[in-house]
């Protein structure tokens, strides 16, 4: 489950913070600023720029490491029309946005690894309703028509029905994360495919040397568990990478001895 949190003022719509329930438990992210979701009043060929930030710190072995997400989108009002959603037919305007997230840890102020993340996603907003679907491409996507998605979010009049509710289903690609985290030896990384992929689940040092392969097969649908055992290596920062057909995520990890 996820819970998005908004603010509305006369002239901006604010998106606050994430909280997320996922089957290594609760997660909240509360953004430093306010990231701007909509400005107005809003019209065709309406755009606006956004900046915001996510930074949070952990302790390894006494050392203190600096985390900052920052992420830049520019919006552009570039349609209009209806949509038609399980909870019926609405006129409503589609937001462009055009994202780069730059995800960077720091050592007393000097960054130890950064990466960059370019994604396109398209929002359907209603005048009385807000925002009513959205679909977000995978990473790296650069064609504004893509047919491959990451995500996909609409509005809905209640759960639907599942054949078997003891074999949930995934709908998603996704790099869900490792719990224990902080861990000591070993840690379990969980993630999901909606279908049938090659897998490859790679681990890395901080310094982006490659440590070991933990996937390299075929794996069904479904959610699934790896256990990644530290065995002999140091404390510190460790990066592991996800990579299923079309998708790829990488999410860290610290080892505390």
């Amino acid at each position: 489950d996820e819970y998005i949190f908004f603010d509305l003022t006369a002239t901006e719509l604010h998106l606050l913070g994430i909280g997320t329930s996922t089957l290594l438990g609760d997660t909240a992210i509360v953004f430093d600023n306010p990231s701007v979701v909509a400005q107005f009043p809003i019209g065709l060929d309406s755009t606006w720029n956004d900046l915001y930030t996510i930074s949070f710190s952990f302790d390894s072995l006494g050392i203190t490491f600096d985390v900052v997400i920052t992420t830049s989108t520019q919006t552009t009002i570039d349609a209009w029309g209806t949509i038609n959603l399980p909870i019926g037919t609405y006129d409503c305007l589609r937001g462009q946005q055009l994202t780069t997230e730059i995800f960077t840890v720091y050592l007393v102020g000097i960054p130890l690894f950064s990466d960059t993340t370019n994604t396109i996603s398209y929002t359907w907003l209603g005048e009385n309703t807000g925002i009513l679907a959205q679909v977000t491409s995978l990473p790296g996507e650069t064609d504004p028509n893509f047919t491959m998605a990451e995500d996909v979010m609409f509005q809905v009049s209640g759960p639907t029905s599942v054949d078997n509710p003891d074999a949930p289903v995934a709908h998603d690609f996704e790099l869900i994360g490792n719990y224990p985290n902080p861990f000591n030896p070993s840690t379990t990384i969980s993630f999901t495919l909606p279908q049938a992929e090659k897998v490859v689940l790679d681990v890395y040092n901080i310094a982006g040397q490659h440590i070991t392969t933990l996937v390299n097969q075929r794996l069904d649908a479904g959610s699934h568990e790896v256990q990644f055992n530290a065995g002999d290596l140091p404390s510190g920062i460790y990066f592991y990478r996800i990579s299923a057909g079309q998708y790829s995520a990488v999410k860290q990890m610290v080892l505390i001895r």
